[in-house]
């Protein structure tokens, strides 16, 4: 449909407003129904999910998918406000640096990253503190998910909470943990994300690629999911030679959410020959 004509904007006149009425508004009511929808011949919607999400979560992929036209509509939380594990308070956006080790099972293509396990079970810890201190023991349907792009490390991730001293003492059965794909259309209080690649010398191997990581449709859905709070582990050494993962990583340095593997080049938006020599020597 994106390819016929009457669907396309006009260079001066964008979208002809008898076939295409976008959707730009950014909510939901707590049963998931859109609050206010007018009557329109035919819709054309770039967001299909409408998301409560806070501005600054949505910022990134508003700007790289949406030409920065969505209206956040997210209505403000008691029990997000004054997160003691957020490195710039009252900014609900987190990537945590990690220099891990991409691992492989025997016969098996998907990847695991202990290292970052190890960080998405602490943050989970601390967000379990945080909801204790505002009285909260039981963590609700739809309020804490966490993402990897890679099945592999969902498992990883599900058996070392289980396996966790700490953790097991909690009621955990209503934190979902899975795919990018499982989450399409889904939306959570809390969105931890794990994404897994990282060895920057796979970089120069012939026919090396992102995969997953790379998909700038999975991107977008992971990046959208949370209403409160995002937290992204990651590589920023291999993620920051992709378009899209290069601006959201250097959002975060802009905006003094990002801790962990201290990283370079503050100023750069887009990869650079600084980056290549970088990563050469990494």
């Amino acid at each position: 449909m994106r390819d016929n004509y009457l669907y396309k904007p006009d260079e001066d006149l964008g979208f002809d407003s008898q076939f295409i009425t976008k959707l730009l508004k950014n909510y939901r009511s707590d049963h998931g129904d859109l609050l206010s929808l007018s009557f329109i011949v035919l819709i054309f919607t770039f967001h299909s999910d409408f998301l409560r999400s806070h501005p600054s979560i949505l910022k990134v992929p508003n700007d790289l998918f949406y030409n920065g036209e969505l209206q956040p509509c997210a209505c403000p939380s008691q029990l997000y406000k004054q997160v003691e594990l957020l490195p710039r308070e009252g900014f609900p956006v987190v990537f945590h640096g990690v220099a891990g080790i991409s691992q492989q099972l025997i016969g098996f293509p998907s990847l695991y990253n202990r290292a970052e396990i190890q960080v998405i079970k602490d943050y989970l810890k601390s967000l379990i503190k945080h909801f204790h201190q505002k009285n909260v023991s039981h963590i609700q349907p739809g309020e804490t998910g966490i993402i990897s792009p890679y099945g592999k490390q969902v498992d990883k991730i599900q058996m070392a909470i289980q396996s966790d001293a700490e953790l097991s003492k909690e009621n955990l059965e209503n934190v979902e943990v899975g795919t990018v794909d499982k989450f399409h259309g889904k939306e959570f209080s809390v969105i931890l994300m794990s994404t897994g690649r990282t060895f920057p010398r796979l970089l120069h191997k012939p026919h090396f690629s992102l995969g997953f990581v790379k998909d700038e449709r999975r991107f977008n859905v992971a990046m959208t999911r949370a209403r409160y709070l995002l937290i992204v582990v990651g590589d920023p050494r291999l993620l920051v030679t992709e378009k899209s993962w290069n601006k959201f990583i250097h959002y975060c340095l802009k905006e003094g959410a990002y801790r962990g593997l201290p990283f370079f080049d503050i100023t750069e938006d887009t990869p650079t020959t600084a980056h290549t020599q970088v990563l050469s020597a990494a």
